[in-house]
């Protein structure tokens, strides 16, 4: 490369440049040309494969723009030169140190690369030359290597339709104009000589002598690009088209891709069968916007011909249907909480982390009221659960649930990643549920959030897990033997806070619920440890010296001396599960009723008080809490949903019923051999034969068990006493 240099000619020198600047300024002038044809042609040299027309402002608004508009840019004219010795010669002429006569200034141009105008047809190939014709006539041929593969040395070859602040119509008289934009802005002859072909070479003639330039190059008043191409000529197009959607709610768009055959240069769409042009786009965009059937039509066009595709009733566009919203809130989800779920078609459990897509529907579920059902028929292979159902919406019935995070589509059947048990969820997280049928596009989010028939939509609270406080009261703290303590957890922390209770300092878990009763049945004074945990940590609170028990007051029934459950009747007493009359009687033979004995199972298997059924005739009876906590143990049951029958007295197979329960009687027993096993009821028996053969209960001398007879006090005592085995 050289730089702009001033260097001295001789005498003769000057006057053969001035003679060739006047041979150039008498050339007649040609008008500056604003528009360009680009045509690309077959092998044969005349079939048009593509053909297209711009002009000078669709070329600076759509394509890039090479140079900035200051920068100037030169072509190297002749070196007139003469030597004796030709070698000699046709190197000075050719001038590697590109120092000679490189003034010709091209100006500071703008224009468009040749090889983005040459793509707007298809572009060109290894082997296909380009033929830049000026508006005169005048033609100069360049092969592809220097269009599309040139150096960074001579550059790209730019059509400039800017010039010192003027444009083809504004005083850029030899505009659009062929410049190359060589890496010193200099394009010098011998870069010319490097970078192309003997046969593309310009020399400028003159007395015999043959002397290169590279000005000569510089088509001016380009008005077309012709490119010989090595491609067959083409057939006539064949139309065809494709969709990305075929249905859908209005408005509905749809994006239309062209697929026909043979490199059609022209298209013609009718979206709605009205006989009107809707696009001639070759891939559009249409928004059909009102419900409806409608058949598309498309016409495609090349320099050989036409065809015509029409698709029949293609685009079927549906009302937006009425959406049942069965969740739009927000849910509270813990890190390192989990819930139990059951899979619908197996019944096996499965446990989640609540912080996930499908913790947030479990937590929606809950709020909401409504029900869902999981499959795990993939879990063996992929530990994925999949989600089919929600309450009467269920897959393929005909539509489907859609899932999407923060409005992107998560595809859990085929995507092990995007499983819901598996998607973990952020605080703020969205997390949206679609049922909608006809869906041609799950991942078109707002397409499916209209065509839905139901939604559910949840935005996640994160609540960080903050380590517990331990703390506790009790009441009674003194008292005799048997006393009954309940104790009051007054403790904080967030989370599923688990709760562990030490009555006696020993060690031991005595009771995992939040607020137990605890029965000390020897006197002593008494240390209490209660622990608190969850995923944060663990914290405990000790009482010491914190229960005092005394000595158990003794038994002085008037009506149990020498009776044959006496020794039972005073353990229980002890126990404080029963207790006497006011007259200091405790009648043993007397009937007992079904409430009476449920409030004993309570007391003498110490279970904690729960939330249980409340039926009409217990509403407002003595006895209402320990029903209500035996029958949310499944211990006992009503004649049916209303009544409990509180005041009958309880017959010997409702006891037995009642006790095996309690006890946790479960395995199978041989039937019973008493005499009157036909009287027993049919819902009674396994309990009688698990009774009986537990030593639970016995029959009478008789080897009667008189089912429906009415048990007394002293044979519930005894009862109770078997089970517990005390």
């Amino acid at each position: 490369m050289n730089r702009l240099e001033g260097k001295k000619t001789g005498v003769l020198l000057a006057v053969l440049l001035l003679l060739f600047s006047l041979s150039v300024m008498s050339s007649p002038a040609n008008a500056a040309t604003t528009r360009l044809t680009i045509t690309k042609l077959a092998n044969d040299g005349s079939t048009v494969i593509a053909k297209k027309t711009v002009d000078y402002e669709w070329m600076m608004d759509n394509l890039p723009v090479i140079g900035d508009g200051n920068t100037h840019y030169y072509h190297q004219g002749p070196v007139f030169i003469d030597d004796p010795d030709e070698e000699t010669q046709e190197e000075l002429r050719w001038n590697p140190e590109e120092d000679t006569n490189i003034e010709k200034d091209m100006g500071a141009v703008m224009g468009t690369n040749l090889t983005d105008l040459c793509d707007l047809v298809g572009g060109m190939s290894n082997g296909d030359t380009i033929k830049i014709k000026a508006s005169d006539g005048f033609i100069k041929e360049f092969a592809y290597d220097n269009v599309y593969e040139y150096s960074g040395r001579e550059g790209p070859m730019v059509v400039c339709w800017y010039k010192d602040g003027d444009y083809p119509d504004s005083g850029y008289s030899d505009g659009m104009r062929l410049v190359w934009f060589a890496d010193d802005n200099v394009f010098g002859n011998w870069d010319w000589h490097e970078a192309a072909d003997e046969e593309y070479w310009y020399y400028y003639r003159s007395g015999g002598e043959e002397y290169p330039t590279t000005t000569g190059l510089s088509v001016q008043n380009i008005s077309q690009l012709i490119i010989y191409s090595s491609e067959e000529p083409p057939e006539a197009p064949e139309a065809d088209f494709a969709a990305n959607k075929r249905s859908g709610v209005a408005p509905l768009t749809v994006k239309f891709s062209d697929k026909s055959a043979n490199s059609p240069t022209s298209w013609e769409w009718d979206f709605d069968d009205d006989g009107s042009i809707d696009s001639d786009e070759q891939d559009p965009e249409y928004q059909y916007s009102e419900p409806g059937v409608y058949t598309v039509t498309l016409t495609v066009s090349n320099s050989m011909g036409e065809d015509t595709k029409v698709r029949t009733n293609y685009i079927t566009v549906k009302e937006q249907p009425d959406t049942e919203v069965l969740f739009n809130g927000k849910v509270n989800l813990t890190p390192g909480e989990t819930f139990t779920l059951t899979a619908y078609d197996s019944g096996r459990e499965y446990t989640i982390d609540q912080d996930t897509a499908l913790g947030a529907l479990q937590a929606a579920s809950l709020a909401g009221d409504f029900d869902y059902e999981m499959t795990d028929k993939n879990y063996s292979q992929s530990g994925t659960l999949l989600l089919d159902n929600i309450e009467s919406y269920e897959r393929g019935k005909p539509g489907y649930w859609y899932v999407y995070v923060n409005n992107v589509y998560k595809d859990s059947y085929n995507k092990k990643s995007q499983a819901l048990n598996l998607i973990k969820v952020a605080d703020g997280d969205d997390v949206d549920l679609y049922y909608a049928d006809d869906i041609d596009d799950p991942a078109d989010h707002e397409a499916v959030e209209v065509a839905a028939l139901a939604e559910i939509r949840i935005t996640v609270d994160i609540t960080p897990v903050t380590k517990p406080v331990a703390a506790f009261q009790a009441n009674p703290l003194t008292g005799n033997a048997s006393l009954a303590v309940s104790f009051i957890n007054q403790s904080t922390g967030s989370g599923t806070l688990k709760y562990g209770w030490d009555f006696d300092n020993d060690g031991t878990v005595d009771s995992t619920t939040f607020n137990p009763t605890h029965f000390y049945d020897l006197p002593g004074v008494y240390t209490v440890k209660l622990t608190v945990t969850n995923s944060a940590g663990s914290d405990d609170e000790t009482k010491p010296a914190y229960i005092l028990v005394n000595p158990a007051q003794p038994v002085n029934f008037t009506d149990i001396t020498g009776h044959w459950a006496q020794a039972n009747i005073e353990k229980l007493v002890a126990r404080g599960t029963v207790s006497g009359y006011p007259d200091a009687s405790f009648r043993p033979n007397a009937t007992i009723t079904r409430a009476e004995f449920a409030t004993m199972l309570v007391k003498a298997f110490r279970f904690d008080a729960r939330p249980g059924k409340t039926f009409a005739d217990t509403a407002n009876h003595w006895a209402r809490e320990n029903i209500a906590t035996a029958t949310a143990l499944g211990i006992l049951s009503g004649y049916n949903a209303l009544s409990f029958g509180p005041d009958d007295p309880i017959t010997r197979e409702q006891m037995a019923v009642m006790i095996t329960k309690a006890a946790g009687v479960k395995q199978p027993s041989p039937g019973t051999a008493f005499t009157d096993n036909n009287l027993i009821s049919a819902w009674a028996g396994d309990a009688v034969a698990q009774a009986v053969n537990s030593r639970i209960m016995s029959g009478y001398p008789d080897n009667t068990f008189r089912p429906q007879g009415k048990a007394t006090r002293a044979e519930a005592v005894t009862v109770l006493i078997n089970a517990l085995r005390i």
